[in-house]
């Protein structure tokens, strides 16, 4: 057993990685093509939604497309109309109006 242990600072593994992964690696590189032809097909035909957005998504990532940040600030509508600017007799009515409205909805 002594004689096929490594000497002190001599790596286990001095090419990295095992001779497996880039056998692997060059067995995807050859089918990528046909995988990525399946995948782009899968996202725009597949009936199941959930593997619609899977296969979209990873389409998109490996063509280089990033969603945009979602900024909730500019979903925001501002109000059609400004109370602050209503008349103290406008404020008035709508106070009444508003009243009557919410005593119609008590039984």
């Amino acid at each position: 057993m002594k004689a096929y242990r490594f000497k002190p600072g001599q790596s286990g593994n001095p090419g990295g990685l095992p001779k497996a992964y880039h056998e692997a690696r060059a067995l995807a590189r050859a089918a990528a093509p046909e995988m990525m032809a399946r995948l782009i097909e899968l996202g725009l035909t597949a009936q199941d939604e959930r593997v619609a957005s899977v296969c979209l998504v990873a389409g998109l990532d490996r063509a280089g497309v990033k969603p945009l940040d979602y900024d909730p600030a500019q979903d925001v509508t501002p109000p059609a109309w400004d109370p602050g600017k209503l008349t103290p007799e406008e404020r008035q009515q709508l106070r009444t109006i508003l009243e009557k409205a919410l005593r119609k909805g008590k039984p």
